[in-house]
C-alpha cells in the first residue's frame, strides 16, 4: 500500500498491530454477541401466513389449463414455544388454526364455498444448523394431530354429501426450515415455509405452507448451563 509506504519501519509495525488489534476486538465483539442471541433457554413464536389445503376427496375444483385439481388456499395463525437443551437442539410444541373456503361447486343443496377449519397440535426436535450475528437457520420435524371442522355452515348437511371430510381428529405432521433475522439479541423476525401432511379421508393429504412472525427469545443461560455448547 501506498499509504504503508510512506510510515518509517518502527509507525508501519505500530499501525499493523493497531489493526490487529481492532480486528480481534471486532471478532470477539461478534462472538459475545452470538453467544447471547443463542444461549437462551426458551424461544415463543407469533405468526400468521398461508396454507394449501384439500378439503375433500370429492372435491372436482380444477385448473382448467391442466384439468388437475387444485387445493384450497386458507389463512393460517400458528404459534409456537421451544425449549433449548443447546444452543443448536431444542423441542418445539406447536398450536396452529387454518381458515377457508371450501369450493364445493354447484350442488343440490345450494352450499356454495362453506367455511372450514383445522387446529394442529403437533412437537418435535429443532436443530440450529447455521449462527452468524443477524441471521439463524434451522429446520424441524413435528408429528401430533389435526382436528378438522368442515360443517361450519352446511346447513345441518352431512360434510360428506358435499365432498367434503368428516369431522374430526386425524393423525398429521410437519417437515420444514426457519430462517431468523435478528433485530434484537432477544428478538427476531422469522419465516418459515413448511410442508405439511395429515389423514383426512383415510390416507396421505400432503399440502405446503408459509408462515411469518416474531421470535421472541427468554431465559439467558450463558455458555456454562449448556453442557453440549461449543462456539464455531
Amino acid at each position: 500500500m501506498l499509504f504503508l509506504s510512506l510510515l518509517t519501519p518502527a509507525e508501519a509495525q505500530l499501525f499493523s498491530h493497531k489493526k490487529h488489534e481492532v480486528t480481534a476486538s471486532r471478532k470477539r465483539k461478534i462472538a459475545a454477541t452470538i453467544e447471547d442471541e443463542y444461549t437462551h433457554r426458551y424461544e415463543a413464536f407469533v405468526g400468521g401466513g398461508f396454507m394449501t389445503f384439500r378439503p375433500g376427496q370429492a372435491i372436482t375444483t380444477t385448473t382448467p389449463s391442466t384439468g388437475v385439481k387444485r387445493s384450497n388456499d386458507e389463512g393460517v395463525w400458528s404459534t409456537n414455544t421451544t425449549y433449548y437443551f443447546s444452543p443448536r437442539l431444542g423441542a418445539t410444541a406447536v398450536v396452529q388454526g387454518q381458515y377457508g373456503e371450501a369450493d364445493t361447486g354447484n350442488n343440490p343443496y345450494g352450499v356454495l364455498r362453506p367455511n372450514i377449519s383445522q387446529y394442529n397440535f403437533m412437537a418435535g426436535p429443532e436443530f440450529r444448523f447455521y449462527r452468524r450475528e443477524k441471521t439463524d437457520v434451522s429446520v424441524h420435524a413435528y408429528v401430533g394431530a389435526t382436528y378438522g371442522i368442515f360443517d361450519g355452515d352446511d346447513k345441518a348437511i352431512p360434510p360428506t354429501d358435499l365432498g367434503l371430510w368428516s369431522d374430526g381428529l386425524k393423525a398429521a405432521g410437519a417437515v420444514g426450515f426457519n430462517i431468523e433475522h435478528n433485530v434484537y439479541n432477544n428478538l427476531a423476525l422469522r419465516v418459515q415455509p413448511t410442508g405439511y401432511i395429515n389423514t383426512f379421508g383415510g390416507k396421505q393429504q400432503y399440502s405446503y405452507g408459509f408462515n411469518a412472525g416474531f421470535v421472541y427469545r427468554f431465559g439467558r443461560q450463558g455458555e456454562n448451563n449448556f453442557p453440549w455448547f461449543k462456539k464455531k
